[in-house]
Parts: structure tokens; C-alpha cells; sequence
């Protein structure tokens, strides 16, 4: 089973400069990027799990704090600060995200979008069993 975890992308020259490219530590291939912005205010998002994506995480300006849940009931925490910061949010894990207000994400899944991939009842993503 594939558990939540931080990865520090090298920079180049100790520069700016971040890249990602096919092979590196992604454990998945990316088939959709996205980004969030213009939060107005500080706000809670995510308050969900994914049945089989997977996705990974960047904060490029501002800060994240993300609390993700197993189904028996394990917690990994973790804030994002840095834009050369990254962390794996694997399929079925509860994930609650705070933005803070300012804050700028991008995001890399494993899958396009499939609403039926999303669970959004915490009491349903609890009561499911592993196999």
C-alpha cells in the first residue's frame, strides 16, 4: 500500500529552477495538472478521498497545511511552505487541505476527472474494509 509522503524537488544552480521529468520519483503517470488560486480568505478544501487517483501537491506561494486519514484511521500531517515541496496524496486517503489565503497549488493526478472516483462522505470512506 502506497502511504502519504514529502519530496524536496532539487533545484538547479540553487536557483529557482524545478523540474520534473519522466522517470524521476513520481509514482504514478501524470494524466492531468491543475492549479488553484484566488482564495480570497483562508478555507478549508479537499474534505475527501479518491477511490484510485492518486495525486501530488505543490505549493508555489503561500502555505498548506494537509491532514490525510486511512481508512484505519492512521494520520499523516504535513505543511507546504516551500514551492520545491511535494507531497503524494494516494487513492483512498481522507484528505483535508487549509489554504491559506494567498496560497497558489498545483496539482498532478494520476487520472482525468471522474466524479464517481470521489468518495465525500467521511462516514462512507470509514466504513469501507481493506481487502
Amino acid at each position: 500500500m502506497t502511504i502519504p509522503k514529502l519530496y524536496n524537488l532539487p533545484t538547479v544552480n540553487q536557483s529557482a529552477l524545478m523540474t520534473i521529468a519522466e522517470g524521476d520519483f513520481i509514482p504514478f503517470d501524470i494524466q492531468r495538472v491543475y492549479w488553484i488560486t484566488s482564495n480570497i480568505q483562508d478555507q478549508i478544501r479537499g474534505e475527501h478521498a479518491h477511490k484510485s487517483c492518486q495525486q501530488l501537491l505543490s505549493c508555489l506561494s503561500g502555505k498548506l497545511k494537509i491532514t490525510m486519514e486511512d481508512i484505519q484511521g492512521k494520520k499523516y500531517h504535513f505543511e507546504l511552505s516551500q514551492p520545491n515541496e511535494m507531497v503524494l496524496i494516494p487513492s483512498q486517503y481522507w484528505c483535508k487541505i487549509e489554504y491559506n489565503k494567498d496560497a497558489i497549488v498545483l496539482v498532478m493526478a494520476s487520472q482525468g476527472y471522474d466524479a464517481k472516483d470521489y468518495i465525500r462522505e467521511y462516514n462512507t470512506f470509514k466504513s469501507q474494509t481493506t481487502s
